[in-house]
Protein backbone atom coordinates (compact mmCIF):
# COMPACT_ATOMS: atom_id res chain seq x y z
CA UNK A 1 0.00 0.00 0.00
CA UNK A 2 1.23 3.31 -1.16
CA UNK A 3 1.36 5.89 1.59
CA UNK A 4 1.31 9.57 0.92
CA UNK A 5 2.49 12.84 3.21
CA UNK A 6 3.28 16.18 3.51
CA UNK A 7 5.89 18.04 6.21
CA UNK A 8 5.35 21.34 7.23
CA UNK A 9 5.82 24.20 4.73
CA UNK A 10 9.89 25.49 5.47
CA UNK A 11 9.98 29.99 4.91
CA UNK A 12 13.49 29.72 3.18
CA UNK A 13 13.91 33.57 2.04
CA UNK A 14 12.99 35.72 -0.44
CA UNK A 15 8.93 35.30 -0.05
CA UNK A 16 9.73 31.52 -0.65
CA UNK A 17 8.61 28.55 0.86
CA UNK A 18 9.03 24.42 0.30
CA UNK A 19 6.96 21.54 1.33
CA UNK A 20 8.75 18.22 1.11
CA UNK A 21 6.02 15.77 -0.27
CA UNK A 22 6.97 12.11 0.77
CA UNK A 23 5.95 8.68 -0.98
CA UNK A 24 6.29 5.34 1.75
CA UNK A 25 8.25 8.01 4.15
CA UNK A 26 10.46 8.49 1.63
CA UNK A 27 11.08 12.20 0.17
CA UNK A 28 9.62 12.27 -3.71
CA UNK A 29 9.82 15.99 -4.28
CA UNK A 30 9.23 19.66 -2.96
CA UNK A 31 5.86 21.96 -3.51
CA UNK A 32 7.62 25.38 -3.65
CA UNK A 33 5.33 28.55 -3.33
CA UNK A 34 6.81 32.11 -4.51
CA UNK A 35 5.36 35.79 -5.45
CA UNK A 36 4.46 35.58 -8.77
CA UNK A 37 3.07 38.90 -11.11
CA UNK A 38 -0.79 37.23 -10.29
CA UNK A 39 -0.20 36.26 -6.73
CA UNK A 40 1.76 33.55 -5.02
CA UNK A 41 1.76 30.25 -7.08
CA UNK A 42 2.65 27.23 -6.34
CA UNK A 43 5.32 24.46 -8.15
CA UNK A 44 6.38 21.45 -7.72
CA UNK A 45 10.21 19.74 -8.73
CA UNK A 46 10.68 15.85 -8.27
CA UNK A 47 13.32 14.26 -6.57
CA UNK A 48 12.81 10.75 -8.13
CA UNK A 49 12.54 10.17 -11.39
CA UNK A 50 9.23 10.76 -13.70
CA UNK A 51 8.83 9.33 -17.00
CA UNK A 52 12.20 10.71 -19.02
CA UNK A 53 12.12 13.84 -16.44
CA UNK A 54 14.93 12.42 -14.26
CA UNK A 55 13.79 14.85 -11.12
CA UNK A 56 15.98 17.25 -9.34
CA UNK A 57 19.24 15.90 -6.91
CA UNK A 58 18.38 16.04 -3.19
CA UNK A 59 22.10 16.74 -1.69
CA UNK A 60 20.78 17.61 1.65
CA UNK A 61 17.28 17.08 3.70
CA UNK A 62 18.28 18.95 6.56
CA UNK A 63 19.18 21.57 5.63
CA UNK A 64 17.32 21.15 1.74
CA UNK A 65 20.04 21.76 -0.76
CA UNK A 66 18.73 21.11 -4.22
CA UNK A 67 20.11 20.77 -7.93
CA UNK A 68 19.74 22.30 -10.46
CA UNK A 69 18.23 25.94 -9.75
CA UNK A 70 14.04 25.92 -9.84
CA UNK A 71 12.36 28.34 -12.05
CA UNK A 72 8.88 29.18 -12.56
CA UNK A 73 7.78 28.79 -16.34
CA UNK A 74 4.66 31.17 -15.60
CA UNK A 75 7.00 34.44 -14.42
CA UNK A 76 10.76 33.47 -14.77
CA UNK A 77 10.89 33.52 -10.67
CA UNK A 78 14.44 31.54 -10.36
CA UNK A 79 17.01 30.64 -8.15
CA UNK A 80 18.75 27.62 -6.10
CA UNK A 81 17.94 26.00 -2.78
CA UNK A 82 21.21 25.97 -0.92
CA UNK A 83 21.43 25.24 2.77
CA UNK A 84 17.71 25.82 3.60
CA UNK A 85 17.90 29.12 1.89
CA UNK A 86 16.61 30.89 -0.94
CA UNK A 87 19.72 32.12 -3.20
CA UNK A 88 18.30 34.63 -6.38
CA UNK A 89 19.80 33.62 -10.09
Amino acid sequence: MTTYSEDAPIDIGHGVAIQARRINGRIGGFAWWHPCETGRREDYVNTEPVGPNPGWVLVSDSPVTLTPSMRCLACGFHGHVVDGRWVPV
